[in-house]
């Protein structure tokens, strides 16, 4: 669920008039999770994917009064670490980091080993079947479906038109259900 925007604008302006920490811990919870699952779709990496929204965050405090000029702060913040992810990616190409937070256990759970094993069956099949999209259309795609944004505030994150939104996201859904289809059925 996405965040209350009246929410993020009183935090945001505490932060910027205020310098308010309660304000910035906050706003640091608030979009820990949404931002690092995100980053984390660009870079393959957990652990980079904090450090780059640990280094957006820290930017943003820095602001100051500045930041009282953001009209919304969730684009501003996705996009921050959208360009970071990019930059780092340009930076170290061929290097790919895994981390030992990317490693996956198996959660404890009431279900059945046999659910558990067709849930774990779907999750990969359909992680697999989203991971084999092509790499802008993957980040447009779980910005949709993950995060929650309209095609017109991923058009702003990404500096592209909604036309090319709409164009990846219809591409994304064909292909993906396409994979479900060849391999639940088979």
């Amino acid at each position: 669920m996405a965040p209350d925007l009246t929410d993020i604008l009183t935090l945001q302006t505490a932060v910027a008039r205020n310098a308010d920490e309660s304000a910035y811990r906050k706003l640091f919870v608030l979009f820990y999770t949404p931002v690092i699952r995100f980053a984390k779709a660009i870079v393959h990496s957990e652990e980079l994917a904090e450090e780059l929204y640990a280094d957006a965050m820290m930017k943003i405090w820095f602001m100051g009064p500045k930041l009282e000029l953001v009209i919304d702060f969730r684009i501003y913040l996705f996009t921050m670490v959208k360009n970071s992810a990019f930059n780092h990616l340009k930076k170290n190409k061929g290097l790919r980091y895994v981390g030992l937070d990317d490693l996956e256990l198996m959660p404890v759970s009431n279900a059945s080993p046999v659910d558990h094993i067709i849930e774990k069956e779907l999750e990969h099949h359909l992680k697999t079947a989203i991971d084999s999209l092509p790499p802008k259309c993957q980040v447009v795609y779980r910005l949709v479906k993950n995060e929650g944004f309209s095609y017109k505030q991923v058009s702003e994150i990404l500096s592209i038109s909604t036309n090319t939104i709409e164009g990846h996201m219809t591409n994304a859904l064909k292909k993906i259900t396409l994979y479900m289809r060849e391999h639940l059925n088979s």
